[in-house]
């Protein structure tokens, strides 16, 4: 099955209270925790330290917290999404939950986030819509500029997981480009299973020979698990040549159109430029193919795809 694309209206963006305003903790530029679920890797290391089908697109109708409630509070447990938050765009919490409960998730990756805005967001989809996600954060760098002077200025990567994450981490790259740039991971239930998944942003579409140094450790970190995730913003389309190491270790993006030789068919996932930055790379996960819808409130389109386990 090829990626399906679902286009919708893209009515005025609503001014939105800056995400930077709202309390949030204070930034960590590494986290760690102890791993309680065993990931299968080919050496017995693990690597560093049901729902609808994804060809089903998301209808045009809004998503209200009554009709959410109304599906008993249910998220697709083998459907997996990533989306780069555009942080400092116009959008917020409210914005981003109603977003995320048009899909429902099981797991989520996000890039761009601001955490006080993450934590924001998490309250709403539990209070609003009766879905409950625990979310690990993967803090980049303390951002005064895209996330406010008044606390929650923490700004990078966040995971979230309607299932409990064991085990937890994140990991700045040596060289991050323009800025700070991260990978983190969890292990988490998808489908009632436990899955190693990582969550990174590559430095900016300008900077190839930087990216290739991320890949270098994104890839070292992996190391040999076999049953692995890997959300993000990478900003390279899949023919760029610092892509290539992933490819060569076995990882296919959910959509099988956009491989090291990219067929006709590969979704566009960055709304400005229609290139394809946003990747849902799998290693010993099968997926039918991957959607990807655009969204109001974002730079970046929304991909998820239901996986096979």
């Amino acid at each position: 099955m090829t990626a399906l694309r679902v286009r919708l209206a893209r009515p005025m963006l609503a001014t939105a209270v800056a995400a930077g305003l709202l309390a949030g903790g204070l930034a960590l530029t590494h986290e760690t925790g102890t791993a309680t679920a065993a990931i299968a890797t080919s050496d017995g290391h693990d690597g560093h330290e049901g729902g609808d089908s994804a060809e089903s697109g998301r209808g045009t109708e809004p998503v209200t917290a009554a009709a959410s409630k109304k599906r008993t509070n249910a998220v697709h447990p083998d459907r997996v999404m990533t989306w780069n938050l555009f942080a400092p765009g116009s959008a917020g919490p409210e914005d981003y939950a109603q977003e995320i409960a048009s899909d429902r998730p099981q797991v989520l990756g996000v890039q761009e986030g601001c955490r006080a805005a993450v934590q924001k967001t998490v309250e709403i989809l539990r209070s609003k819509y009766g879905l409950n996600y625990q979310v690990a954060y993967g803090t980049a760098l303390n951002d005064r500029v895209n996330c406010g002077l008044f606390g929650g200025n923490a700004y990078g990567q966040a995971i979230l997981s309607a299932s409990p994450i064991t085990d937890k981490g994140n990991q700045l790259y040596p060289n991050g480009g323009s800025e700070a740039r991260a990978y983190m991971w969890v292990t988490t239930l998808v489908d009632g299973k436990p899955v190693r998944i990582y969550n990174t942003h590559l430095a900016e579409a300008n900077q190839g020979p930087v990216r290739a140094e991320q890949v270098k450790h994104l890839l070292g970190a992996i190391g040999n698990i076999q049953r692995v995730i890997v959300l993000g913003d990478f900003n390279a389309q899949p023919q760029n040549s610092e892509l290539a190491p992933l490819w060569d270790a076995g990882l296919r993006d959910a959509d099988p159109n956009c491989g090291k030789a990219p067929k006709a068919g590969c979704q566009a996932s960055a709304s400005q430029h229609r290139k394809k930055f946003d990747y849902i790379f799998l290693r010993g996960i099968k997926a039918p193919g991957a959607v990807v819808h655009d969204s109001e409130y974002s730079d970046h389109d929304v991909v998820y795809t239901t996986l096979n386990l």
